[in-house]
């Protein structure tokens, strides 16, 4: 390939390498909701690699990036003007959603000659999202969880690692295909004024749904006061609300009540059960359905952003401070914003705090903010997207079985299972927890704790399940101890992340769902790997919700 910088040279002997791909954040169009005020912005690719290492001995003074739609074939004019060598990154703001782009470097020598990169890994294949979605890509989400286990990556294999445990082939980590996650929370998609009959603020407020009478069929409402969303499911005359968790909706019903738009209250009181048909209701153009995110589809997509420290980033996950100063996580309720009665409060952020049924009274302990929100603006992971941590507990589609106590079985623990919600995923199949895989077994009712505390023989974690491990194992589970040894996971990497089981607790034996990251009032406990094992898959909760999550390729 000759290459062009507009400086007449072409490429000369030998080659150059870089050292691999270090950010690969792939983001869909923000399109907010109309309701909210908010700003669109356009999709953009940003690529950072790794120092060059030159064969022919010139320094290099710069880069060039290539670009196109069709693997080996570019163009000899380079997208980017030359990128000083110590910069090593570049921003795309000129891509369309839904297009797969390749994208190649050239590297400048002190004497002008453009010397194509070589390897396996020099050209790379990103896939923009859709809009409101960005992209966990493989290689990117291979090197970091790799990197989160000590194991040194092939680049010549996609990033991958030796690794013989779940969550993996059998002999190496790779998840084999990038998927798209939602940037936002799902929201309630409530109809704009006129809609209800309210010519200012539309289908919210802090009544109860069923008096809104100038209404019309599909119209969708928010109530601020227990945080549920409603749609009018009337035929002719009359007026029927029925809330979103119904097992009655239709999914063309559910479809025009949940969106992934940023502007907008989020999509609550859903259980796990009927999170997964709003996912399916809705889909990614190009792409298919959607569905609710593995638990260790959630783990990657919450990794932030790699230049970060450990305090840093507990910083960011658990903010103590007001939300206005720093922007970081919502779970601390809210800190530092004005929750008030009024039906839309001034503050749209805000918009799902009121009381309890009536904003009249007191307010109710509902905490969080709008998807989107600018009070959340740097909770944002290495991917793009906002919020994984706090703000509202997140379903997965993995499931425990059931759970068994002394009273009725000689033993606490718990059984892994492939999800009934999502068949194609078993990350959990055999994952017990019963004493030999993870924590459980005996006489001892298994409850909550810190990774970091190891308590109930939990001495051992799977980063790329997001699960604690008992100690003494199996080796083929390839787990590592928690400790600040060689080949172990240190314990500052938890960040005071929680894990919930209770084996004894009041659910008794039905299956258990899986939210995950933390909610506004979860303080320092909500993180990447915080994990809530209680709920049933049908327990809903004004600080339970959910993203959707598709397969990109």
């Amino acid at each position: 390939m000759r290459v062009s910088s507009g400086t007449g040279k072409g490429t000369v002997a030998g080659t150059a390498t870089h050292g691999g791909w270090t950010i690969i954040q792939s983001i869909g169009e923000k399109a907010p909701a109309a309701v909210s005020g908010i700003a669109g912005v356009d999709a953009s690719v940003t690529l950072s690699w790794d120092s060059a290492v030159r064969s022919n001995g010139q320094s290099v003074t710069g880069y060039l990036v290539f670009r196109s739609t069709t693997s080996g074939q570019y163009s000899t004019t380079a997208l980017s003007s030359t990128i000083p060598a110590a910069s090593r990154s570049f921003t795309d703001s000129t891509v369309t959603g839904g297009t797969t782009y390749y994208y190649r470097l050239a590297v400048v020598g002190s004497s002008g000659e453009l010397i194509q990169a070589d390897g396996a890994d020099a050209e790379i294949k990103v896939i923009v999202p859709p809009a409101n979605m960005v992209l966990v890509h493989r290689w990117a989400a291979n090197r970091e969880m790799c990197g989160e286990m000590g194991r040194a990556v092939d680049r010549d294999q996609n990033y991958r690692c030796e690794y013989t445990g779940p969550g993996g082939n059998g002999s190496h980590y790779d998840i084999q295909k990038s998927f798209f996650i939602d940037t936002y929370e799902t929201g309630c998609n409530y109809t704009p004024a006129p809609g209800c009959g309210d010519a200012t603020n539309g289908c919210v407020g802090y009544a109860a749904a069923a008096p809104l009478m100038n209404s019309a069929e599909g119209d969708v409402f928010y109530n601020r006061g227990n945080g549920t969303c409603y749609i009018n499911t009337s035929v002719g005359t009359g007026n029927t609300w029925t809330a979103a968790n119904s097992g009655a909706l239709s999914s063309s019903q559910l479809a025009l009540i949940a969106s992934n738009q940023p502007g907008l209250p989020p999509l609550g009181v859903m259980d796990q059960t009927r999170s997964y048909a709003a996912c399916q209701a809705l889909t990614a153009p190009g792409f298919g359905a959607k569905k609710l995110p593995r638990h260790s589809q959630q783990v990657l997509a919450s990794a932030w952003p790699e230049e970060l420290s450990n305090a840093e980033m507990s910083a960011i996950e658990y903010s103590a401070t007001s939300l206005l100063t720093t922007g970081y996580c919502n779970t601390n309720s809210g800190a530092g914003l004005t929750y008030d009665n009024n039906a839309v409060p001034a503050d749209l952020d805000t918009l799902p705090g009121c009381a309890n049924g009536n904003c009249t009274v007191s307010p109710s302990t509902i905490r969080s903010v709008r998807t989107g929100s600018n009070a959340t603006q740097n909770c944002v992971s290495r991917y793009g997207a906002q919020d994984l941590v706090g703000n509202l507990w997140e379903w997965g589609s993995d499931q425990l079985a059931s759970c068994f106590n002394s009273s009725n079985d000689p033993g606490n623990y718990c059984l892994g299972q492939t999800s009934s919600l999502d068949p194609t995923n078993d990350d959990w199949e055999d994952f017990d927890f019963d004493g030999t895989t993870g924590p459980g077994g005996g006489l001892v009712d298994v409850t909550n704790w810190a990774f970091s505390d190891m308590a109930f023989s939990a001495t051992h974690f799977l980063p790329a399940l997001g699960l604690p491990v008992a100690g003494g194992a199996p080796a083929s589970l390839d787990a590592l101890e928690i400790g600040v040894g060689e080949g172990q996971f240190d314990p500052a990497k938890f960040r005071d992340d929680f894990f919930w089981l209770n084996t004894q607790n009041a659910n008794g034996t039905p299956a258990r769902a899986s939210p995950a990251g933390g909610e506004w009032g979860s303080a320092e406990r909500a993180g990447r790997y915080t994990l809530r094992l209680l709920r049933t898959p049908t327990y809903t909760a004004a600080n339970h919700g959910f993203r959707c999550a598709v397969d990109a390729e």
